[in-house]
This record gives structure tokens, C-alpha cells and sequence, in this order.
């Protein structure tokens, strides 16, 4: 059923009222008043092994457990969600790459948002910016540029990802610069919010929603052999430096590029596009379950150039 998005009675989202739940998320109450808060959470993936998957569920979790009404509209949502909230399923053309497919799934996001009735829209693209109340920002094309991130391929592809992060730092700086007065904005990391600061002025609002970090959980020494062993690793007896960045300029790619000619490590290399390292030898695992590749890691790197958290 379309409806009408609205606000609640009295004011603005941020207006005066009680702070409640995740940061930026307010409940307007007065005495006398039984409100129930309705929160539409907007982002492709609700679900592992992304970080901002994982983000995104814990924020649905919260919202559900403070007993509020839910609305999702992604694309890859887990079944307990559609159990427990409404769902708007977005249609995500994986296809295409990566820009046009990320316009076409914000174009799918903001249909589905008309239809959505809710106190509190909260989006995690700055081209959904002006359909919501509240943005997470994860990232920032433009400020990252000038830090020094460029795409690293040569040839065709490097040719089409130059075209396609020159698209995205025009978009993502005009979407930015062109938010609304009455937008709120919280970011996942302090760095993310000085780069905003710096770049666009005093952010309204300016919370930090950290994403979920892993438990601490030491690794027995039978765990480290089994996982070693998975990855090919049980007859390795040097340092094993763990990079889970995937093949993303941002990342710090020559830095960890290096460790892989190293005589004294051994670089074990995941995440998206990494199955399509050759650095000396080594290649890469591509996506893999976070907790089972840092089981066979004596050190993790992350030498980033620019990075959200």
C-alpha cells in the first residue's frame, strides 16, 4: 500500500523530545502521549560477511528490541527480518558495474521509500540523502581522491574503474554539498567526520554509529594449526601477515603488494577481487568468513589511504 511519508506530530525528527535508541534516532514524546516510533532502515544488504551488512542488521536488531515498528528496503535481507518487520525488496542489477549498478539500486531504494510511512528514514547512501531524515555516511569519493586514492589497474579496466570513480566523486560530492538543511548525518568513524567537516562544513548531528567489531577471542593453538591448514599454510612456518581489503585503491594496495615479495612472512591476502592477485606466487582467497581467516594470522594489516573506520 503507497502512502504518504510523514513526520511526527509536533516537529522535524531531531526535534525537541526524548533521545532514544541508536545514535540520531529520537522519539518525540509528551506527557499523556503513547508513541511508538516507526524506523525505516535503508541499505542493500542486511546480512554477513560485509561489515556493513553486519552493521545493518545490529541496527535493525536494536530498533526491534526497543520495540519499535521496523520497515526495511534492501536487497539481500535475512528471513528473520521478514518475520519481524515489513519488508521492501530492492532489486539489486549485479550485473552491471559497480556505479551504475549502485544508481540503478538507489533509483529501486527511492520508489520504494515513497511508499513507506515512517518517523524516521534512515539511509546509508548520500544519493538517498534527500528521500531520508538521517544518512550514515560510510564514505567520501572526492575527500578521498585528494588523500591520494587512485585506481591501480592499467588497460580497459583501468580505463572503465577511472571513468566510473570519476562519475562517483562528481555524484557523491554533489549529493553532499547539496544536502538538505534538515538532514541529519552520522558517520562511522571520528576520521569520516573531520573529512566532513573539512570538506563540507558542520555536519547536523555529527553522531558516530560505529560498525560492530569482533568479540575478542584468543586463538588456541589448535585452532591456529587448523586454520592454517585450510588455507594451505600447515607447512609454513614464518610470520603469516593477514589483509582482508580486497583489491580497493583505498586500501593501501602497494604497501601490502610489497609484503608479498618478502623473504621473512608470508602474506595471506582476502577479500573482494583478491582472487585475482598475482604477486610472486601469491594470490588471493577473495570473500572469505572473517573469524576463519583471522585464526591463521599472526599480524593483521591495514594500511589504508583513506577508510571509513
Amino acid at each position: 500500500e503507497a502512502r504518504t511519508a510523514r513526520r511526527p506530530a509536533g516537529g522535524s525528527v531531531a526535534g525537541a523530545g526524548r533521545r532514544d535508541g541508536p545514535a540520531g534516532y529520537y522519539a518525540v514524546t509528551r506527557p499523556g502521549d503513547h508513541v511508538r516510533p516507526h524506523v525505516a532502515l535503508v541499505h542493500d544488504n542486511f546480512t554477513g560477511p560485509t561489515g556493513m551488512g553486519l552493521m545493518a542488521e545490529r541496527l535493525a536488531r536494536c530498533v526491534l528490541d526497543l520495540d519499535w515498528e521496523l520497515t526495511v528496503v534492501g536487497s539481500r535481507v535475512p528471513d528473520w527480518l521478514f518475520e519481524r518487520s515489513t519488508v521492501h525488496t530492492v532489486a539489486d542489477p549485479i550485473w552491471l558495474p559497480a556505479v551504475p549498478r549502485h544508481l540503478a539500486w538507489c533509483a529501486g531504494a527511492a520508489r520504494a521509500i515513497r511508499a513507506v510511512s515512517a518517523d524516521i528514514v534512515h539511509v546509508h547512501s548520500p544519493l538517498l540523502a534527500r528521500r531520508g531524515d538521517l544518512l550514515t555516511s560510510h564514505f567520501m569519493a572526492q575527500p578521498a581522491f585528494l588523500r591520494g586514492v587512485r585506481e591501480h589497474r592499467s588497460g580497459p579496466q583501468g580505463l572503465l574503474r577511472r571513468g566510473q570513480d570519476a562519475l562517483e566523486r562528481r555524484l557523491d560530492d554533489r549529493a553532499y554539498r547539496r544536502l538538505a538543511a534538515g538532514t541529519h548525518v552520522s558517520f562511522v568513524s571520528e576520521f569520516l567526520r573531520e573529512e566532513f567537516r573539512r570538506h563540507y562544513g558542520e555536519p547536523r548531528g555529527g553522531w558516530i554509529m560505529a560498525p560492530p567489531a569482533p568479540a575478542w577471542r584468543p586463538v588456541t593453538a589448535a585452532q591456529r594449526e587448523a586454520a592454517r591448514t585450510r588455507w594451505g599454510l600447515a607447512d609454513d612456518d614464518r610470520v603469516v601477515v593477514g589483509y582482508i581489503g580486497g583489491d580497493n585503491p583505498r586500501k593501501g594496495l602497494d604497501a601490502v603488494r610489497s609484503l608479498a615479495f618478502a623473504l621473512d612472512v608470508t602474506l595471506l591476502a582476502a577479500g573482494p577481487g583478491s582472487e585475482r592477485f598475482d604477486w610472486a606466487g601469491t594470490g588471493g582467497l577473495g570473500f572469505v568468513d572473517p573469524d576463519q581467516f583471522y585464526e591463521a594470522c599472526d599480524v593483521v594489516v591495514a594500511p589504508s589511504l583513506f577508510d571509513s573506520a
